[in-house]
């Protein structure tokens, strides 16, 4: 997770999302560190529950020992305060904790040393705290907590309520942080006879499926009542048509399980929702209508879309594209969408997934983008891969693939900070979709891996139909002589990005690159040929007669 908060600055201007803000937290132990020799005091565990069972608010800032931003706050005072007002020594209301989520070490938590990767502590940490410091790195900690609360970014700081619901807050003075901790906590009727929650999104459904989509609904089910419960009455919703499920177990107060419900599975095309209502429990009315219903909703695309594929990114992805993990923004400031492999671990992915398209209206379809990039450093290796598939997404086909350092628009490297590029750093690729059969319903989607090295930029996606006779026009390209025995040139007001030569069979049979505006067949066997002429203007199909 290193570098996560080097983005500080653009984190203010859309290079970094907020992570997720509501969650029902799981219960875990974890070790602070000693201040003084540097070791894990392994035999005084804090569990969250010992402390939400006691009906006590936990709270925890996130940190690392690299991040500016973490050390200025704690500089300030502002959560020792916190601490010593509202926690053991103050009205004992509220458990305190500070987590390094990011290979802080004894020496970078003390301010003496950089930390487990080599990065230059900001300062004293320990020395500022006198609550417990947690290192994940450390063990007998694991890093699993930093996944539990969704931590993209540093510093965050997480409240947990006494029923284990737990909300980000706003880092702050004592004041602010007390007043989010005590309005944020629902306020559940525990004293009735029979009580039940439920977590306020169903899990198990993707944002868009392709053809049919089946998936099997979760949710989190929880006992808020002093008794235990047993039983509980659900009410599925699902396009307007109603069911019912009845869960049976044994849940004590403020306990909450994941719950699978039946599958659902539908080829309608268009949006759908799905919701489930709580409507008794162990075998009674629910009393309470807080927290008593979870709802989910997706999109399945069974017919494919026959507009103009022409993304621009000027201010957003287009709604009726879709991501797999949610790696790819948009960057206001120049237009264009970024993979930011500068903060995304090694091993991370996205894929950026078209929609189903009717192509079979071009004639020689081409895809054209620009990208952009400059690699981090000489062992890091960004990829970035366009697949295809015509049969809902069962397989994808690989027509591109770029590693650095062939990936890479500018030379040379930069690691100190994010890459942004100039007007003059994209490159534009230009990808022959002519060879594929069964167009009539198919679907792109660009792959970005990360390495751990910088980001890889995207714009300008569009899909072109190089024998469009308009566009001919409008590129206002010849070519002479016609028929031609050797030499042929080519005439456009536009630089050239690359021609692609085609024999009468179809068959690519050359590939000249660059702004060369005169082409040798000399050697080529006399026939007809096909010329997909590329510039940054759009592509231009001619045919030229070899003698």
């Amino acid at each position: 997770m290193k570098k996560i908060y080097l983005l500080a600055m653009f984190c203010l201007t859309g290079l970094l999302v907020s992570a997720q803000n509501e969650i029902l937290s799981p219960d875990y132990t974890l070790y602070e560190i000693d201040k003084t020799s540097g070791q894990i005091i392994t035999n005084n565990p804090y569990t969250l529950s010992q402390y939400t069972d006691s009906g006590k608010y936990v709270v925890i800032d996130f940190f690392a020992t690299w991040c500016t931003y973490c050390w200025q706050y704690v500089q300030t005072g502002n959560f020792e305060s916190f601490y010593n007002q509202y926690g053991p020594n103050g009205t004992n209301e509220v458990a305190v904790f500070a987590i390094e989520g990011d290979k802080g070490n004894y020496a970078a938590l003390s301010g003496t040393g950089p930390d487990a990767d080599g990065y230059a502590s900001q300062g004293n940490f320990l020395g500022a705290a006198n609550y417990p410091v947690i290192p994940t790195d450390m063990a007998p900690n694991t890093t699993d907590i930093l996944s539990d609360y969704s931590i993209s970014a540093f510093p965050t700081f997480w409240m947990v309520c006494p029923s284990k619901w737990a909300y980000t807050i706003n880092r702050g003075t004592p004041a602010s942080m007390y007043s989010q901790i005590t309005s944020k906590c629902p306020n559940f009727n525990t004293s009735a006879s029979a009580n039940a929650a439920l977590f306020t999104n169903v899990k198990g459904f993707k944002s868009k499926y392709i053809c049919e989509a089946n998936a099997t609904p979760v949710i989190k089910l929880q006992n808020v009542s002093e008794n235990p419960m047993t039983s509980a009455e659900l009410t599925i919703t699902f396009d307007g048509a109603t069911s019912t499920y009845n869960w049976t177990g044994n849940l004590a107060k403020y306990e909450w399980v994941e719950v699978e419900l039946p599958a659902v599975q539908t080829s309608a095309h268009g949006s759908h929702t799905y919701s489930v209502a709580i409507s008794k429990v162990n075998g009674v009315d629910d009393p309470d209508p807080l927290k008593n219903t979870a709802s989910g909703s997706f999109m399945v695309q069974s017919t494919p879309s026959v507009t103009n594929v022409n993304a621009t990114f000027s201010s957003s992805i287009p709604s009726n594209w879709t991501q797999d993990f949610g790696y790819c923004h948009v960057y206001s400031t120049n237009g264009a969408l970024y993979f930011n492999a500068y903060s995304i671990p090694a091993g991370n992915y996205d894929y950026l997934n078209l929609p189903p398209l009717d192509i079979t209206r071009y004639n020689t379809p081409v895809l054209k983008f620009d990208v952009s990039h400059r690699q981090y450093a000489a062992n890091r290796q960004e990829i970035l891969k366009v697949e295809y598939s015509n049969n809902c997404d069962d397989n994808w086909i690989t027509i591109y693939e770029k590693r650095d350092p062939e990936l890479a628009t500018v030379s040379g490297y930069q690691s100190n900070q994010n890459f942004i590029p100039s007007t003059n750093q994209w490159r534009t690729e230009y990808i022959d979709l002519s060879g594929i059969e069964n167009r009539s319903n198919i679907r792109f989607r660009f792959g970005f891996f990360s390495d751990y090295g910088q980001i890889i930029w995207l714009d300008n996606v569009r899909i072109l139909d190089g024998t469009d006779v308009e566009e001919h026009d409008a590129l206002n390209i010849s070519l002479y002589p016609n028929p031609a025995v050797d030499m042929l040139h080519v005439n456009t007001p536009s630089p050239i990005d690359q021609i692609l030569i085609y024999n009468i069979q179809g068959q690519l049979v050359r590939t000249v690159k660059g702004d060369n505006h005169s082409i040798s067949l000399g050697d080529l066997a006399n026939g007809i040929y096909t010329l997909k002429i590329m510039t940054d203007k759009g592509v231009s199909v001619q045919k030229v007669v070899k003698q």
